[in-house]
């Protein structure tokens, strides 16, 4: 064995004709960097092999092909069991005498720490973003078919170039130091054939051929179908560093500067639950000093351990779940809105004083618990005075009708008294007076129609009004053969609901719109229900003048010549009495001499008192 491989980091390794290792010198090496045993077995067939720099099948046909490999990237697992091992290798395959392959040899190396430093390229946009507004760096493409290169002028600015701001690919080569080429070369092929980024430090050359340390990143862009199309990166001063690192500690302090003038308290804790930093708005909200900088939280706060606030800051830190809720911390006597958030190196704190909020909301739901209270006794009031009223409305007309009864009666014995002596003007009178009883006693009628309609009780179930209605068109078509009407209900009409007080309703309507379409040829009256539940019946009748609309459901109200539609007037408020007691609301479109369509909706969960 070569006495200089013990002086060395890398190892001696043989392989025979068949791909399997039969030898690794010194052993103590590949003990020192944890690999299991690999005697007997082929590369691939190591513990999580992982190919890096080619796939394993583009390995396996360089070997089978007897050719040297260089610098041939792998990782595998180690025998704790931990983070995986990088290791670069290179070898050459061995003849005998008589020129028969009869395996390989080639040294390995240790690389994990080249390839965790590579890890860091993910920090490369964040780098690039600070060095650029500082001015010392520069970004360039490379487009993969074409093979040129456009850059920025800070690219320009670093290798102080001409104006041009493009050149082939190749022409990159001049500059750099001549010694720079094959790893330059190496880094862009693996770049577009495989891929994998690369992060350089090398000599970028000037004018008069004067060098100057550069970093070169960049890694590849691939369109929608996964083809790397492009290279892109940037090139970095490195001899400004310390310029770097001034502006990193100029951006912590403009973050400090914001985080001390933000009013709401904030904080950050370590994963020893140490404070590590708190704003003053935190000092002056929680009533600390500046000494509760370093020491353990629970310490400051040994109330908060067991709180809600521990509960959750320990699923923060544990878990790294974002946090926010709202509680009362005892020991300041104040409400607060908490907002915990993961990071690298513990949590980070936000607190708002929300007690005059809670405060006031609970000062509200006392208000709308007094108005709750208030209304429920002014519904009970008006519940109250809504039955006394229906009771006198009852009272009044069985009063009326006893009176009412004894006129009709002598008017009768007076019409048989006189019937022989009495002129034509008499008899007319008499007409009046028998006349006016029968629209009294109509009229109380009306008044016991609406009180019924008001006391009645609830016994809500499943009402089928397509056959109601039907029911309904059926005996006013019995009523009134000689009309020509075109009555179209629709199928499925269906509801919750009294259907008592349902088919009054829906007799009222029809009714009101079998009585106004008279006289149209054909008379045309639909029956429906529209996409949002919303209950209709439309007729081509008289019509009416929405500017009295208000008027339509008052009882004895009426907006036509009692002469041309006799009646009462009762029917449209009998008909909103229903609906109400079901909860809903009823209105009516209309045009004169155009038809009216009345609409109404019923929700009988707000009358199901049965």
């Amino acid at each position: 064995m070569d006495p200089l491989l013990t002086l060395t980091a890398d190892w001696y390794w043989e392989q025979d004709a068949e791909l399997r290792f039969t030898s690794v010198l010194p052993p103590e090496r590949a003990q020192c960097h944890e690999l299991p045993a690999v005697v007997g077995r082929r590369r691939w067939e190591r513990p999580h092999a992982r190919a890096l720099t080619m796939s394993w099948e583009e390995h396996r046909e360089r070997l089978l092909r007897h050719l040297s490999f260089h610098d041939f990237q792998y990782s595998v697992a180690t025998t704790s069991g931990q983070a995986p091992l990088y290791i670069s290798t290179s070898g050459a395959p061995m003849f005998d005498r008589a020129g028969s392959f009869v395996g390989y040899r080639g040294i390995a190396r240790d690389i994990t720490a080249q390839w965790q430093e590579r890890g860091k390229l993910q920090e490369a946009e964040a780098l690039l973003d600070m060095a650029s507004s500082l001015g010392r760096l520069g970004a360039w493409s490379i487009d993969v078919k074409s093979g040129m290169v456009r850059w920025t002028a800070g690219v320009r600015a670093i290798h102080r170039m001409p104006s041009a701001n493009e050149c082939a690919a190749l022409e990159l080569l001049d500059m750099y130091a001549p010694e720079y080429g094959e790893l330059l070369l190496d880094a862009y092929r693996r770049c577009v054939t495989d891929g994998v980024p690369f992060d350089l430090e090398l000599e970028a050359l000037a004018g008069r051929g004067e060098r100057s340390w550069v970093r070169l990143m960049g890694v590849a862009v691939r369109d929608h179908a996964g083809e790397i199309v492009r290279i892109q990166g940037a090139v970095q001063d490195i001899h400004r560093s310390k310029t770097s690192a001034e502006a990193q500690r100029q951006m912590a302090e403009r973050f400090r500067v914001t985080l001390d003038s933000l009013t709401d308290a904030f904080g950050s804790i370590d994963r020893d639950w140490r404070i590590t930093y708190v704003n003053p708005a935190a000092l002056a909200m929680l009533k600390l000093d500046e000494t509760a900088v370093g020491r353990p939280l629970w310490d400051v706060f040994p109330q908060a351990r067991d709180s809600v606030f521990g509960e959750n800051y320990r699923a923060c830190m544990e878990r790294r779940e974002v946090r926010r809720f709202e509680a009362f911390f005892a020991p300041l006597g104040m409400w607060l809105r908490a907002s915990a958030f993961p990071s690298e190196h513990g949590i980070s704190v936000s607190l708002t004083d929300i007690t005059a909020a809670r405060e006031a909301c609970s000062q509200l739901e006392r208000m709308n618990g007094e108005l709750d209270r208030r209304v429920r006794e002014r519904t009970a009031e008006l519940k109250r005075i809504n039955e006394e009223l229906a009771l006198f409305t009852l009272s009044l007309a069985h009063d009326l009708r006893a009176p009412l009864t004894g006129i009709s009666s002598f008017s009768v014995a007076l019409e048989e008294r006189i019937a022989g002596i009495c002129d034509e003007k008499g008899k007319r009178y008499l007409s009046c007076i028998q006349g006016g009883i029968a629209r009294m006693e109509e009229l109380i009628e009306g008044l016991l129609e609406l009180s019924r309609i008001g006391r009645a009780g609830m016994a809500p179930r499943d009402v089928d009004l397509t056959t109601m209605a039907r029911e309904v068109v059926e005996a006013l078509s019995t009523s009134d053969g000689a009309r020509a009407a075109l009555v179209d209900v629709q199928e499925g009409l269906r509801t919750r609901g009294d259907a008592c007080l349902l088919h009054t309703l829906v007799e009222n309507l029809l009714g009101n719109a079998w009585k106004f379409s008279a006289g149209r040829n054909p008379a045309c009256i639909t029956v429906g229900q529209q996409p949002d539940g919303t209950f209709f019946v439309r007729d081509n009748g008289a019509g009416f003048d929405m500017a009295r609309a208000d008027a339509l459901f008052a009882p004895f109200t009426r907006l036509h010549d009692d002469r041309q539609f006799p009646g009462l007037g009762i029917g449209l408020a009998s008909a909103r009495r229903v609906v109400e007691r079901h909860g809903g609301r009823i209105w009516a479109e209309s045009q004169p001499d155009r038809g009216s369509t009345f609409f109404f909706t019923l929700m009988p969960q707000a009358g199901d008192e049965a």
